[in-house]
């Protein structure tokens, strides 16, 4: 791998879209001004996707120089050798000024397929996961199936990074065949869920919400629904507010889709504004939705509040929908103040549930304070009456 250059030949090329092939003569004849070396990247560029990079540019592009080829006449070995020179440039902008120019270059299936097969599954993320996202986007551009056959063909995680890139590239120009690709391709793995579609969704999203709303409600529950659930109410709190996001998921039919998207907007609200969440929460139907709201509310609001969203907890009488949300405060509670932690658990409404939380609490705060523990546990308590005994013996056992 080429580590660095000097003078006239590091400007020309990290200007880009150009290959100095074995007969140039070196930076020879090229001249020391790098507006020219930079008109003959955008012209060798340009000429091969429709004068992009030569309009609106400031440079005046004329015939390319002697020497100078351009990407479109690479052979794939040419553009491996390229891709590897630009990664070498150490100035971040005349790098990024170099790729440019040079994905704007390429021309052909062939050549776009060696410039992803040249990042290597060795490639950190992180450093070159914008380049990969742009080339997918200039390939998705000009032949999207081919663009997405290859990445189905990668094997690994590039693969489902570089089509989602490609299939959301696909879905601003036109969204019925990305999505008709999308459910052509369902997922292996269930759990996961279709990528494809929910990246669909996310272009879909940002110019027809309610095209994107309908296809997001067809999705099973996995992974890939609940990022297009968030990304659905990225955009409807962008384009019409808090309230427009809210006005979504409670206009939806009960559904597990509703239940899980209410709940992510209750979070939502709840990291903002838990008084007002917590206000919306009361307000809301007895439904499938409410617990997950109420649950997700109370997680929130405890870690920043708890006096206040353990009174707002008790507004609410003891019934199985309050359940969860009475445990998870429980939970939350716990470390700080045990003793109490544990009353709330002694109301929920379910015996089981009740009796099985309680018992819990009490045994973790036996491990971290066992003096403390041991003297709750002698006083006359809720805890059943045979877990009480199987703590007890648990704290008289021999330690070590």
């Amino acid at each position: 791998m080429i580590t660095g250059w000097t003078g006239c030949t590091a400007a020309a090329f990290a200007a880009g879209a150009w290959w100095r092939g074995n007969g140039a003569g070196g930076a020879s004849g090229m001249g020391s001004v790098r507006r020219t070396v930079v008109a003959a990247a955008v012209e060798a560029g340009s000429r091969s996707v429709g004068g992009v990079g030569a309009k609106g540019t400031g440079v005046e592009s004329g015939p390319a120089l002697p020497g100078v080829k351009p990407v479109r006449e690479m052979t794939k070995e040419e553009i491996g050798v390229r891709v590897e020179e630009i990664f070498a440039i150490d100035d971040p902008v005349e790098k990024m000024e170099a790729y440019t120019a040079f994905v704007k270059g390429l021309a052909t299936n062939e050549q776009l397929e060696a410039a992803m097969g040249a990042f290597g599954k060795d490639f950190n993320p992180r450093e070159r996961g914008r380049e990969m996202s742009m080339l997918m986007t200039v390939w998705a551009q000009k032949d999207p199936e081919a663009a997405l056959e290859y990445s189905t063909k990668m094997g690994d995680w590039r693969g489902g990074w570089a089509g989602s890139t490609a299939i959301a590239t696909w879905a601003k120009t036109d969204p019925d065949k990305a999505v008709a690709w999308a459910n052509a391709h369902p997922p292996e793995n269930k759990d996961e869920g279709n990528y494809y579609l929910s990246s669909a969704i996310g272009s879909i999203a940002k110019t027809d919400l309610a095209a994107a709303s309908r296809l997001a409600l067809t999705m099973e529950r996995s992974d890939a629904r609940g990022r297009a659930m968030d990304t659905l109410l990225d955009q409807y709190t962008k384009q019409g507010g808090i309230d427009s996001a809210r006005d979504f998921v409670t206009g939806l039919e009960d559904s597990t889709f509703k239940s899980g998207i209410i709940s992510r907007l209750a979070a939502r609200m709840a990291d903002k504004d838990p008084k007002a969440a917590g206000a919306w929460a009361m307000s809301l139907p007895d439904s499938e939705a409410k617990p997950k709201v109420m649950t997700e509310l109370i997680e929130r609001w405890a870690n920043n509040d708890p006096n206040e969203a353990g009174a707002w907890l008790n507004n609410f009488p003891k019934t199985p929908q309050t359940d969860e949300p009475r445990e998870r405060f429980a939970y939350k509670v716990a470390e700080k103040d045990p003793e109490a932690a544990i009353a709330w658990a002694g109301t929920i409404s379910d015996d089981k549930r009740r009796g099985e939380t309680m018992y819990r609490l009490a045994r973790d705060w036996s491990r971290r304070e066992p003096d403390a523990a041991k003297g709750w546990l002698s006083k006359d308590n809720s805890l059943p009456q045979d877990m009480k005994q199987r703590l007890m013996e648990r704290l008289a056992a021999p330690r070590g």
